[in-house]
């Protein structure tokens, strides 16, 4: 995988709020990602956005 550089980046225009977080701001586990993931599952208006595209 590529290494990004913030630097770079920073340098080429882009905001710090676009921006990957540093590795040692990184502080997500397991249990973030399946919060988030149940939150977009159990969400009613998505299951109708998708009945919706089946009929």
């Amino acid at each position: 995988m590529k290494q990004i550089y913030r630097e770079q980046l920073k340098a080429a225009g882009f905001s710090e709020d676009v921006l990957p977080p540093k590795p040692e701001d990184r502080s997500w586990n397991i249990g973030n990602y399946a919060a988030i993931w149940m939150g977009l599952v159990h969400n009613i208006p998505n299951y109708i956005a998708v009945g919706g595209l089946f009929a």
